[in-house]
């Protein structure tokens, strides 16, 4: 598996641990694993004891535009999640052209798609 460094290795594999394997989650973890603010972040993004995602965090001011591109990816892998019609952002942000945009971080992209559909 590619990772972006020990960091990321480290914050993935911890999530992971004792987690039934599921290909939804190990995607959405790798994703928010890779940099350090979505892994300083991670609890504004899911919460673990609810087994849940938090789109809005997608309005919250850490976000830049790489841990955005990462949290719609990941997003939108777990669940299929386009921004809710606009509530929380626009469906357009979710097309290729836009996540994909970001050529230093495709490697990791396709890795976690790989993740989430092998």
């Amino acid at each position: 598996m590619l990772f972006n460094g020990e960091e990321h290795e480290k914050f993935y594999n911890d999530l992971i641990e004792g987690f039934t394997p599921d290909p939804y989650y190990y995607s959405l973890f790798y994703l928010l694993s890779l940099t350090e603010d979505t892994r300083k972040n991670f609890h504004k993004i899911y919460n673990i004891a609810e087994r849940k995602v938090r789109p809005q965090c997608l309005r919250d001011p850490w976000q830049t535009g790489t841990t955005i591109a990462i949290t719609r990816l990941a997003l939108n892998l777990f669940n299929g999640f386009t921004g809710l019609n606009g509530e929380f952002d626009d469906v357009r942000n979710y097309t290729a052209d836009n996540i994909f945009c970001r050529k230093d971080l495709m490697k990791y992209f396709f890795q976690a798609i790989a993740i989430r559909f092998e």
